[in-house]
Formats: C-alpha cells, sequence, structure tokens
C-alpha cells in the first residue's frame, strides 16, 4: 500500500519534460493567428520577385523561425515530412537547385544544406517548442524550406513527389493579394478549429492523454 511519503519520493514536483514540449507546440497556434495578418503583409509587399521575402523577412520584425513555421503550417508540411524529403533531395534534385516558374518568368534556387548531414527537423528548424520560444534570425537551412514550401509547386526540373508539390503553392500566390489573404485565413480557421478545444488547459488535457495512452502500453 503506497502511502504519501513513498508518492512524494518517486512522483514528478513538476511537469515532466516531454508533457511541457507538447504543450509548447500547440500553444504555438495561438501565436501564428496572433501574427498572421504581419505574416500576410510581409508576402504582399515581397512581390517584386520570387525572393523578396527574404529580404523584406530580414529588415522586419517578424522572426524567421515563425515565419517558417506559417509556411508549415499552411502547407501542412511538417518536421517528419521534410526529414523525410531531405534524404530524397539529391534524387529529386541531381542539380541540387530548383527550377521553378513564376509570373510566367523562370528562376533558380540553389540549395544551400541538401548534401550536408544535419536532417530538416522542426529542431533543426528551430520550429520545435524551444526553438519558437526565441526569435531565430535566417539560417541556411530555413531559407532552403522556404523556398521549398514557396516554390516546389512551380517547379519545372526535378522529380518531387506530386503529393508535396501540390501542398507547395502558396509561392504562386505572391502578387495576388487576395487570393493569399484569403487562402491564409481559411486554412487558419481550419488550423484553429481542430486546435481549439487542446489550447484549453492544455497541459491538462496532454497530461490525462498521456496517462491513458502509458496505460496501453
Amino acid at each position: 500500500m503506497r502511502d504519501v511519503e513513498d508518492l512524494a519520493n518517486n512522483s514528478y514536483k513538476f511537469w515532466p519534460e516531454n508533457i511541457a514540449n507538447l504543450e509548447r507546440e500547440i500553444s504555438i497556434i495561438p501565436k501564428l493567428l496572433h501574427t498572421q495578418e504581419k505574416f500576410i503583409s510581409l508576402l504582399k509587399i515581397a512581390n517584386a520577385n520570387p525572393f523578396s521575402w527574404k529580404p523584406a523577412l530580414q529588415t522586419s520584425t517578424f522572426s524567421a523561425n515563425i515565419f517558417l513555421k506559417h509556411l508549415m503550417v499552411l502547407s501542412d508540411i511538417g518536421g517528419e515530412r521534410l526529414k523525410r524529403l531531405k534524404k530524397e533531395m539529391s534524387i529529386f534534385f541531381p542539380s541540387h537547385s530548383i527550377k521553378f516558374l513564376w509570373n510566367e518568368s523562370e528562376y533558380t534556387y540553389c540549395f544551400q544544406t541538401i548534401t550536408d548531414k544535419k536532417n530538416w527537423d522542426n529542431t533543426t528548424l528551430r520550429v520545435d517548442g524551444k526553438g519558437l520560444s526565441s526569435e531565430i534570425g535566417l539560417l541556411p537551412v530555413m531559407e532552403d524550406v522556404i523556398n521549398l514550401i514557396l516554390y516546389g509547386g512551380q517547379a519545372i526540373e526535378g522529380n518531387l513527389p506530386i503529393e508535396i508539390m501540390e501542398k507547395c503553392i502558396i509561392g504562386g500566390l505572391i502578387g495576388k493579394d487576395d487570393e493569399l489573404e484569403r487562402f491564409v485565413k481559411q486554412r487558419y480557421i481550419w488550423v484553429s478549429r481542430i486546435t481549439g478545444g487542446a489550447t484549453s488547459n492544455s497541459l491538462g488535457n496532454i497530461a490525462q492523454s498521456y496517462a491513458i495512452n502509458y496505460g496501453n502500453l
């Protein structure tokens, strides 16, 4: 029979790190919703060429990891999928560059990190719960993923899987302000609906789910 002293010696007095990390992942959604107008505005002014987003981002007060997280949520391309993609990028793009169409003109972006050993995962991209708690400047790995998500759907060379190309369409909306704004807002309506319940008392909900899953192991 366990007593109070036994429980005190063998129980967590603070939230376990894995549960705290899950909570941070969920709590980023309200932050994204709060910054979506700023995100839309940045893309609206970055319409001179397909790479205008970079100087616009670097001269703004918008952190690069939040900008990237917006794109990942909007495209529904998460860290696990990017991690798998990274392993095949040299096969998809043997030249290590992506050639794509934007406003009926051809452009090329040369990837900087597809040959290194680091994964394209949430931690490396600084879009996990811990990373998003800080404002991070633009890193080469972020730039690679941002351009892939923006323009992968307009690629005219390479063998990017069709299910990825269908998600990488946001760059094609730059310069089409009404379509861009409608796409972002409709997408976030959907995201906020499926996460709304989880953000309420999120630590308690996560702990409950963790206990249920632990009991089923």
